[in-house]
């Protein structure tokens, strides 16, 4: 029975060649289990049918979680006509595909399977870092295939255990000794694993304590000073970790630190010191912060029309809310924008309100003003088009649209799926009522117009026959035995009952890889009239026998190995290919090959009447009497002196070697150097800088030309930053006096520090008063014939080459006084000086019982008996502090210091452990990535959408990895308007604006 498709004959008839320019290329790559196979190359290039054209385009992408691929090869100088697509296979073999390319969608899809499953495994593994009796660990394990781990449980090794999910944290050793540590791991699937090491804390001398002291200098802000933590005589503190209890954090060594609180509430202020001895301590303070400044807002901004249209928007808006402010522009035509100053261009003239809204800190205001738009618009397009009906459904499309200017566009819609972008048109259509319409479009306007046509009936008729006969070996031939008008142009497509197998020729021979029953259908195209017919037809044969490709092997004296293949299918015919990596060894039926000591995987493939392949991993120990290769090396650097940039270590592995086998030497040296950077090559000598203090383990890994690998590692400690390797720091004392007029001064140059592995070998004195002395002794005394005020400074030099001075003013009091005031001073903020009076004098048998400070700068006498007063100016500048001071006996006397206040004070900028990098498209579209970067690995973050209100859209949580991680974020769903894109860590919160269209 025949059936009239129209739906398949409109395809069938104008699938016509056309220029393919643009190509997408797509498809699935799983494994044979099903699985997606995840982050699977995939190489795309054009076929050599492109090639006599000029387009030779290739690329190489990845599949994504889903095993999904897609990218586009463009031509501009021809079409392309195929392309060829290359996915390695589990055992590196290349699946190569070269489809045709659909010259009616443009689009090649093809799917590949990789011949292996795809196991789900997970590795516990985890580092440590050790800090005298706290150790600090952090979990590196990781699994595959999108597998999650739901568990972690660490054993301590002193009794102690931690059950969960935490990544990192600190434990604190009661005592010192040996610990076996142990790290077991769950997935979501059911996969486990354990790791186990053994760590030594050996007895460690110091102690350190934590402390520091707070003040507010503004409603919503802090200042945190800790210059009074101390660590043991000789030792010094390389690093303070302050948090803040909303969320944020500063770490380095930032000695004092201010903080602006967003929120009214009770915050908990954490400081943890680690000195250089490992100690490390803790301490914790609660504050209030009763109230927080309300930011202002005023939107404003300016505008001049230009005679084509366009608008220049000047944003004059102001704010106290700080500098990260977001803007939005309404045009009154309904499009928006987002940048700080907009240009516009309007399509028609007209009076348009304009606004503009912005938001900074919780801030908001918005404007809007009447812009009059003035200019004489482009001509208009008006859309027009003649047909005419001819014989058997074709019809010829004539465009009389007005405007058809040079860089007009014209694009033609039958009304059943095609189209066309010539000027005027011709098509052949199937009988039936089609609506078509042109469109046209330039640079100024666009218009479009629809007409009915009916196509008639048509005459012709056509009658599609076919006769098979079958072979014996599956092959079937197929004689076309259609009817009809015979014209020349009739077209042929069978369809022979198997996924994939078509053609189109009249008659064809075909062969069936398996017997059974297939459904043949040819389908007839014959001058607009179309028929199909379908029979059955029975294939009987008896297949080859399947090819089942193995070996077994021996492995004999000096890296000898021995292969006997056992393949079950060897034809005389077969071809056998034997290949250690992608390099092959034989091509006999067996082999034999000596190999360097050291681990391989072998494989053999064949090819005759079927194909198969098999991999083997075989282990070749080392030769008798042959010596492995290890790696050596050895470091200096740590006695140079330190560059302002970093600090440069010098690496030798000259003594690193080979196998002692004939001709066998280092090909590759990787060097790993603990801070998060590699150098991979042959370098035998090399340098490496270091940018911060701390212990690294440093790692040589060595590859030889047998394949013989060796690691060492050894831990390197590098010191503080240059500016923090000594410092030079004095106190004095006005000693009882003599013989006038000698007025004696004990100075102390205790305080005075370095690192470990130095020393100071000089401390250089300038005493003010014109004499100097230079002398390797930490106290000296010296003295003064006239009271008064000297600047001293104090210039120590280290063993390494450090050198740093100190100046102070100094006070020489009069002879006759009994009492004697003194104070001095020190930054501890912008425009904030600490004062300490504590050094003032009285004898043994009197004590100060007031002290009066004036700051200098007309703000009121602080009276009282303060010691330790912090005062704030509002201005830059030098100012004369007083202080007079009164005790028991009634002594009184004053002294004045001058006091210079500048803007100095900037704590040093520090890397941010978590930032948004980009936020693309923006405006967001129905998909948007965002790209979070992450200075550490496994960091715990929730992503999340806000609207301008606080409401939350959307959120997932996820670990970021190290570097550049890419979210795409679901903004479909989002109505037009301004959002934010939140990302929340333990390191604290980093928020990005973006706009929805």
């Amino acid at each position: 029975m025949k059936k009239l498709y129209f739906t398949l004959l409109t395809v069938l008839m104008f699938c016509l060649p056309s220029l393919a320019n643009d190509v997408i290329v797509k498809g699935y790559v799983t494994y044979s289990n099903g699985t997606a196979a995840a982050n699977q190359w995939v190489y795309i290039q054009t076929d050599s049918l492109s090639t006599p054209n000029g387009c030779h385009q290739y690329s190489q992408v990845y599949t994504n979680a889903n095993g999904y691929y897609i990218d586009t090869l463009s031509c501009s100088s021809g079409n392309i006509v195929k392309v060829q697509i290359r996915v390695s296979n589990c055992n590196g073999t290349l699946l190569i595909e070269n489809p045709q390319v659909n010259t009616t969608t443009n689009i090649v899809e093809r799917n590949f399977v990789l011949g292996c499953n795809l196991q789900q495994t997970c590795v516990a593994d985890f580092n440590y870092n050790v800090q005298g009796s706290y150790v600090a660990y952090t979990s590196m394990s990781y699994t595959t295939n999108n597998n999650q781990i739901t568990s972690l449980y660490w054993e301590l090794g002193d009794g102690a255990t931690v059950n969960g999910m935490p990544q990192g944290f600190v434990h604190n050793y009661a005592n010192p000794g040996t610990f076996t540590v142990k790290l077991r791991i769950e997935t979501a699937n059911g996969c486990k694993d354990s790791i186990t090491k053994v760590i030594t804390l050996t007895n460690t001398s110091g102690t350190c304590q934590a402390q520091f002291k707070d003040s507010l200098i503004a409603p919503n802000k802090f200042i945190f000073l800790s210059g009074s933590s101390t660590s043991a005589p000789g030792t010094s503190i390389t690093n303070r970790l302050w948090s803040f209890g909303d969320g944020s954090y500063n770490s380095g060594n930032n000695i004092n630190v201010d903080h602006i609180y967003q929120q009214p509430g009770t915050y908990t202020v954490c400081l943890r010191i680690y000195a250089s001895t490992g100690c490390i301590d803790s301490i914790c303070k609660t504050i209030t912060v009763t109230s927080v400044p309300t930011p202002t807002c005023n939107a404003d901004f300016s505008y001049q029309v230009a005679t084509n249209g366009t608008v220049y928007f000047n944003n004059t808006s102001t704010t106290s809310a700080g500098p990260n402010v977001q803007y939005y522009w309404h045009f009154g035509d309904g499009m928006a924008g987002s940048a700080q100053n907009a240009v516009y261009t309007y399509t028609t003239p007209g009076t348009y309100n304009v606004c503009l809204a912005m938001f900074a800190n919780g801030c908001m205001d918005s404007i809007c003003k009447t812009v009059v738009v003035n200019f004489t618009p482009p001509p208009p397009c008006n859309a027009n088009f003649n047909y005419q009906l001819g014989a058997n459904g074709n019809v010829t499309f004539t465009n009389t649209s007005s405007t058809l200017g040079t860089n007009t566009q014209y694009h033609w819609d039958f009304g059943n799926g095609i189209f066309s972008t010539t000027t005027n048109a011709s098509y052949q259509f199937q009988p039936g009522t089609y609506n078509v319409c042109l469109t046209i479009w330039n640079s100024n306007c666009a218009d479009t117009i629809c007409k009915t046509i009916t196509i008639p009936p048509l005459t012709t008729t056509c009658n599609a026959n076919f006769n098979f006969q079958v072979g014996s070996n599956g092959t079937v031939s197929f004689t076309n035995a259609s009817t009809g008008s015979n014209s020349p142009n009739a077209q042929y497509y069978w369809r022979f009952g198997i996924p994939g197998f078509t053609a189109s020729q009249k008659d064809v021979t075909i062969t069936y890889p398996t017997p059974g029953i297939y459904n043949v259908c040819l389908i007839m195209i014959d001058n607009g009239c179309t028929d199909t017919i379908c029979k059955t037809v029975t294939v009987n044969f008896t297949p080859p026998p399947p090819c089942i490709a193995n070996f077994s092997y021996q492995v004999g004296a000096n890296g000898v190995v021995n292969f006997t293949n056992t393949s079950s299918t060897l034809g005389t015919n077969t071809q056998y290919y034997w290949m250690v990596g992608n390099n092959t060894i034989s091509n006999t039926t067996n082999a034999s090959y000596q190999f360097q000591p050291g681990t391989y995987n072998v494989c053999l493939s064949f090819w005759g009447a079927c194909h198969d392949s098999i991999c083997k991993t075989i282990v070749v120990p080392p030769y008798q009497n042959q010596t492995p290769c290890e790696a050596v090396f050895a470091f200096t650097g740590q006695q140079s002196t330190p560059g302002t940039n970093g600090y440069t270590l010098q690496f030798n592995s000259a003594n690193s070697h080979a196998t002692s086998a004939a001709g066998d030497s280092i090909r590759e040296r990787i060097w790993i150097w603990g801070d998060g950077s590699t150098t991979t090559g042959k370098l035998v000598n090399t340098s490496h800088t270091y940018t911060s203090a701390g212990t690294y383990n440093v790692c040589l890994v060595i590859r030889s030309q047998s394949n013989c690998s060796d690691t060492t590692c050894k831990t390197v400690t590098v010191p503080m930053p240059n500016q923090l390797l000594c410092n030079a720091q004095f106190s004095y004392e006005n000693l009882p006096y003599t013989t006038p007029p000698n007025r004696p001064v004990k100075f102390n140059a205790t305080a005075s520090g370095t690192v470990n592995g130095d020393s100071i070998i000089s401390y250089k004195w300038q005493f003010g008063n014109g004499t100097t002395l230079t002398t390797t002794n930490k106290i000296v005394t010296t003295n003064y014939t006239q009271p008064g005020t000297y600047t001293v400074c104090l210039t120590i030099t280290t063993a390494l080459g450090c050198t740093r001075t100190e100046c102070k003013v100094i006070v020489v009091t009069q002879s006759t006084s009994a009492c004697v005031p003194h104070f001095t001073w020190t930054k501890t903020g912008t425009k904030q000086i600490s004062f300490n009076s504590s050094m003032s004098w009285v004898p043994v048998n009197d004590t100060v019982i007031s002290r009066t400070w004036n700051f200098g700068n007309a703000t009121p006498l602080l009276t009282g008996n303060v010691i330790s007063p912090v005062h704030n100016y509002q201005y830059n500048g030098v100012y004369t502090v007083s202080l007079k001071i009164k005790t028991i006996k009634n002594c009184e006397q004053t002294v004045y210091i001058p006091v210079n206040v500048q803007d100095s004070m900037v704590n040093p900028p520090n890397v941010e452990p978590v930032k948004i990098i980009s936020i693309y498209p923006t405006p967001a579209q129905s998909q948007t990535q965002a790209v979070v970067w992450s200075q550490h690995n496994n960091v715990q973050a929730e992503l999340a959408i806000f609207d301008v209100y606080g409401q939350k859209k959307w959120s997932l949580t996820k670990y970021l990895m190290q570097g550049n991680n890419i979210t795409v974020l679901p903004t479909a769903f989002l109505l037009p308007g301004p959002y934010y894109f939140r990302v929340t860590t333990v390191y604290g919160i980093k928020s990005k604006a973006f706009f929805k269209n």
